[in-house]
């Protein structure tokens, strides 16, 4: 389907945007945009769309402070598309706000700023972040992450939460594209 409406539904694609605060929060259009992305993977992951579209705000994969282990995980055939300013009708047109379209592990929204990158395992502000902020382990090129400024992975704990802050990639090789990683730690590696 092909429309300037954004009211019309394409099926293919999920609309997400961290700020909607119309409509009825289904994914169908901007205006009735999932508020959580986590929502949209689980209807992709139901086969419900190809494309996640997702406008610019910060976004954590868990609401739950205490929840280090869950994270957006990529999956075969969805594209997870960031930069959006919520408006677009077509990939084309994307605002390319990538830098603005954060993926953050900071569970509790209070991560100090680190002006020395070999401070980030330490750093006690950090300790309830999220092991891995996206996982694409499993996954292959059909899997795209684009358009995304990944923060505040800390993979802290045991194997397999030992490596991957910002992105955990285990027998995988998604595509990724138009993504910023900054300011994740890891144990290993």
């Amino acid at each position: 389907i092909e429309t300037t409406d954004v009211n019309v539904w394409d099926p293919g694609i999920i609309y997400v945007n961290k700020n909607a605060t119309v409509g009825s929060n289904t994914g169908m259009s901007w205006q009735s945009a999932y508020t959580n992305l986590q929502s949209a993977f689980e209807r992709a992951a139901a086969g419900g769309g190809s494309q996640i579209w997702v406008a610019a705000g910060t976004y954590k994969p868990t609401t739950d402070p205490l929840d280090y282990t869950t994270t957006f995980a990529l999956i075969d055939g969805v594209a997870l598309y960031g930069g959006f300013a919520g408006t677009e009708t077509s990939l084309t047109d994307r605002a390319g706000r990538f830098e603005a379209t954060l993926l953050t592990g900071d569970l509790n929204a209070d991560d100090a700023p680190i002006a020395n990158p070999a401070d980030l395992p330490d750093e006690p502000t950090r300790a309830e972040n999220a092991y891995h902020v996206v996982t694409g382990s499993g996954t292959d090129e059909t899997a795209v992450l684009d358009g995304f400024t990944i923060t505040a992975g800390q993979a802290d704990g045991e194997f397999p939460n030992d490596g991957g802050g910002g992105m955990l990639n285990d027998l995988a090789s998604p595509a990724v594209a138009n993504c910023l990683f900054r300011d994740n730690a890891a144990n290993f590696g």
